[in-house]
């Protein structure tokens, strides 16, 4: 089988030669744009011989606003620097799609409506720093918050439908944040970002391969995703989060991603039989339930590649 016909093997429901994989991992900085990352992504996808080609996504939403009070998220707008983040990952994509030339799915990366209203905001500190601060702009202001989000929500469209109809992907990767039990609530999560949400995966449309949903961060509520329309699901299972079993229950029909720890654990410094020894269990545990093998985010930027083609390799049925 070649790459791509192993995974839609597991996505038709049927038995492939071995289970498929998806591995990936931030690059050094400076391999993230241009011809730099053109390089890092083939180089990487030849030494690991994973099955699924996601192109990472640096190409950042930024606006040209410093967000410094609720109201000011009512002040961004799409702006030059947003076009030109399009614009540049589209042709990253695009150029990926044709050296890979079909041999694998590959996948764009979109960043969630929340963790991409972050970027927009262009404030100091990372996700986790600001995350209170958009929950409190959500009491403090919802309007302003919602339009920011609103107009996010249509960059995140574009890119979508451009990555697939201009680029050539066979689907998207939607990273998604904001699902933490401890920063929005459920009825929250329903009732404002869900929606926006569903219009990227309705922007992707019947992707050629599949669409996959990877949910981050610790103390998820996955089974506020349980209607979306994803086909392959993953999340981390080591961060105090549901394990793979209640996933399969939770997403029953759709194959999980994923099973191996991405900080820590054999995958990062185990040995090359421990990393065996781990991929036959979650074999296992699968039980024949639609899998494949991943990470529960991604993977140290410095990891030695050759690990990641050990598990690989032994995803044998």
């Amino acid at each position: 089988m070649t790459k791509k016909e192993r995974a839609m093997a597991v996505i038709h429901g049927q038995t492939p030669d071995r289970i498929p994989s998806g591995f990936w991992l931030h690059f050094p900085q400076e391999a993230q744009f241009g011809d730099a990352a053109y390089d890092a992504h083939l180089r990487f996808f030849d030494q690991t011989q994973t099955d699924i080609c996601k192109v990472m996504n640096e190409n950042l939403l930024r606006s040209d606003i410093r967000v410094q009070t609720a109201s000011d998220f009512g002040r961004i707008t799409l702006s030059g620097i947003d076009r030109r983040a399009i614009d540049d990952q589209v042709a990253l994509c695009r150029r990926i799609v044709k050296a890979v030339g079909g041999e694998a799915p590959v996948l764009a990366t979109i960043h969630g409506v929340v963790v991409s209203t972050h970027h927009s905001a262009n404030r100091m500190g990372q996700y986790v720093d600001n995350i209170g601060f958009l929950r409190a702009c959500l009491h403090e202001d919802p309007a302003a918050l919602c339009q920011a989000m609103e107009t996010v929500t249509q960059a995140l469209c574009e890119l979508t439908r451009r990555c697939i109809e201009e680029a050539g992907c066979d689907g998207i990767y939607y990273a998604a944040l904001g699902a933490e039990k401890n920063f929005f609530t459920a009825q929250q999560y329903a009732q404002v970002i869900a929606p926006l949400e569903k219009r990227v995966f309705a922007a992707a449309g019947a992707a050629p391969c599949f669409n996959a949903l990877h949910i981050c961060k610790n103390g998820l509520d996955i089974t506020r995703f349980a209607d979306y329309p994803a086909q392959v699901v993953n999340w981390a299972i080591h961060e105090n989060n549901p394990s793979l079993q209640e996933g399969f229950d939770v997403f029953a029909g759709r194959v999980i991603l994923g099973g191996l720890d991405d900080r820590a654990g054999v995958l990062v410094d185990g040995t090359d039989d421990e990393i065996r020894a781990a991929v036959r269990g979650l074999i296992a545990l699968a039980q024949g339930r639609p899998f494949m093998l991943g990470s529960d985010c991604t993977l140290p930027t410095d990891i030695d590649p050759r690990r990641i083609r050990v598990a690989v390799e032994a995803a044998q049925v």
